[in-house]
């Protein structure tokens, strides 16, 4: 910590034995200053191993996993080369636009409001198992890792796709934009004509929704990072426009090199072998690479499943936080780990053993509709709290610029967002209600977390007897105290060899 900001530490001090305390144009009552100490001075359990390095980085490649590599050629076979170009582009923005910003790490529900093939199977468990049992450190650098060749793969593709298109493959046909005039640019789906090629855009929406699913994975492991609000920030709002710029070139490439009529993307078996990007390498010629995208798309697989119980056990650790789930998730082991969060999301991975008796295919199709309904729900969760902030900040007489940290147009991005989630969301199987279409695990899929998630809201509501805050009762003074109270350290320049660190920093 510099001087000037051991200086500004050691003011705050002093102030709290104060009556009142002015910084940054806001007054602060001692009530305000002893508020905000109880709720963000308390013993800290969780261990604040993760730098911006590694934070960076989760955040860059969160989102590059298996809705890249392996769902997007069902997508293309849906929808067609502009179909699919337009749908990841479309949900990009709405993902964009709903960005996370870290004000609190800890705690946030009290300032708001308190209720918002078999043997490989085995392999695989056993590693996420160990990866989640030790220093969140450990975690960090492996995804560190994991990251670097998601990058080197998706870079490869590009460059790969590039050189298939232009006739550069040992087959040596040059595609250029064949596939967009023949079979053509749109694919129709349930009837003919232009509703056809609506129906198929808009029933891929929910594919790429759950290509965009890690997100915001970062902002759950904010209570383990260094300096959160520097760095998740920072992730968040300079992330994205990576992420996107990379998802939307690869999705261009990958639309120009293989037709979305080819039999093998319309009717794939689940694995890497079926990947769009794998078939049109071995189309091309080139013998070696699809056996490298294979290994590598099998530790995005590996990635996910670590994000998952990530996500899982820190989410079960702040419930418990807010006394909203057992007490016995606040349990931590001798790195600062939530141990009992973590053995309750390992305990479900056994289901991938599903893939045994049904077909890859079909239940990573079922787990893919459910997994998007919940991140859609998810997404309107975020909205729906930024609106009340922006509500809460303009009942309160605060403007967004008393934020630490903001982004230009912000205050539209929660309606936004939420219009499109909500949409997104209940048209996610409108399929199902065509005549002849009808599936039962496919409705089920694509709906069943909506009624879940009613029914403990209002279990959670009756239970916990909580109620709703009106935006003038929010506690917004003991948090901006805390920004003012711990200021976090600028970033350093960078210099010489650290400017490699630009593309995850």
């Amino acid at each position: 910590m510099s001087f000037a900001d051991e200086t500004k530490k050691q003011a705050f001090e002093v102030d709290v034995e104060a009556s009142s305390f002015s910084s940054g144009g806001i007054e602060f009552t001692k009530e305000d200053i002893e508020e905000s100490e109880a709720l963000f001075h308390r013993e800290r359990k969780l261990s604040q191993g993760l730098s911006s390095r590694l934070i960076g980085m989760i955040a860059l490649v969160g989102v590059f996993g298996t809705g890249l590599f392996l769902s997007s050629g069902g997508t293309l076979a849906t929808a067609g080369p502009v179909g699919m170009f337009i749908a990841y582009i479309f949900v990009g923005l709405v993902i964009g636009i709903n960005q996370i910003r870290v004000v609190c790490c800890e705690r946030c529900g009290d300032i708001l409001d308190r209720l918002e093939s078999g043997d490989l199977h085995l392999d695989f468990i056993v590693v996420i198992v160990a990866v989640n049992s030790y220093n969140v450190k450990w975690y960090g650098e492996i995804e560190f890792g994991f990251g670097i060749l998601k990058i080197l793969l998706i870079l490869g593709l590009i460059i790969v796709g590039l050189v298939i298109d232009l006739g550069g493959a040992p087959n040596h046909d040059r595609l250029g934009f064949r596939y967009w005039k023949t079979p053509g640019p749109f694919a129709e789906r349930y009837t003919t004509g232009s509703l056809g090629k609506f129906l198929a855009f808009w029933k891929c929406v929910s594919s790429t929704v759950y290509s965009f699913g890690g997100a915001q994975t970062s902002a759950f492991l904010a209570g383990e990072t260094e300096h959160p609000r520097r760095a998740i920030n920072r992730a968040m709002k300079r992330i994205m426009i990576r992420v996107l710029a990379l998802y939307w070139l690869a999705i261009f490439i990958l639309s120009l090199i293989v037709p979305y009529t080819d039999k093998e993307i319309a009717a794939p078996n689940g694995n890497a072998s079926g990947s769009a990007w794998v078939i049109a390498v071995q189309r091309s010629g080139i013998k070696v690479l699809p056996h490298i995208i294979n290994a590598i798309v099998l530790t995005s697989a590996l990635s996910a499943a670590n994000l998952g119980i990530i996500n899982a056990s820190r989410t079960l650790y702040g419930l418990a936080t807010n006394g909203q789930a057992p007490k016995i998730f606040l349990k931590v082991n001798r790195f600062g780990l939530p141990w009992v969060g973590v053995i309750f999301g390992c305990a479900f991975l056994p289901l991938a053993y599903m893939s045994v008796s049904e077909t890859s295919a079909e239940v990573f199709s079922w787990f893919q509709n459910i997994t998007s309904s919940n991140l859609l729900l998810n997404w309107m969760v975020y909205a729906s709290v930024h609106i009340a902030l922006n509500r809460a900040l303009k009942a309160q007489g605060f403007s967004r610029k008393d934020l630490p940290y903001t982004v230009r147009g912000g205050q539209y991005a929660g309606p936004i967002s939420l219009t499109f989630s909500t949409l997104f969301l209940i048209t996610g199987g409108f399929f199902v209600f065509i005549h002849g279409y009808w599936k039962f695990a496919s409705f089920f899929s694509a709906y069943f977390i909506i009624p879940l998630y009613i029914g403990l809201f209002i279990f959670a509501k009756i239970f916990f007897k909580t109620k709703y805050i009106k935006p003038s009762e929010v506690k917004l003074r003991p948090l901006f105290y805390d920004v003012y109270a711990r200021p976090e350290p600028p970033f350093e320049k960078l210099k010489g060899w650290k400017w490699i660190t630009v593309l995850w920093s």
